[in-house]
């Protein structure tokens, strides 16, 4: 079963301990695939003789902001652990309660805030 972070049960108080080194390291990674995947769109759909992002600074944040939600929920909601589901609803570790779980975390995703790495806010606008 998938743990979901409510923010509203999180205060500045709370005694959460630093960011591990793994953590740093994992967030050091996505922010490198950020930004290359940036540059490749940015090469793809705006300039073409530029091999780094022309993106404005309005369009990488939008940019950013959508690769990083994607990310979050890649995470959430890993593939493989959903991969047989469609074919093998006959199965006995088949459950809709959990399906039925994992859906409503899904759509509850999008309704709540979402903080990127070193607590970069990914709200709209």
């Amino acid at each position: 079963m998938h743990k979901i972070f409510h923010m509203d049960s999180w205060s500045e108080d709370d005694d959460i301990g630093l960011i591990t080194g793994e953590e740093c390291r994992q967030l050091v990674e996505d922010a490198t695939i950020v930004r290359d995947l940036e540059d490749l769109f940015s090469f793809r759909h705006k300039d073409r003789t530029s091999h780094s992002s022309v993106l404005n600074p309005m369009e990488s944040l939008r940019f950013r902001r959508a690769i990083y939600r994607l990310m979050l929920v890649a995470k959430t909601f890993p593939a493989d652990e959903y991969e047989d589901e469609d074919e093998d609803e006959d199965d006995e570790d088949y459950d809709p309660a959990i399906l039925e779980h994992d859906r409503l975390a899904r759509k509850n995703l999008f309704t709540r805030s979402s903080i990127g790495p070193a607590g970069v806010s990914l709200d709209n606008d």
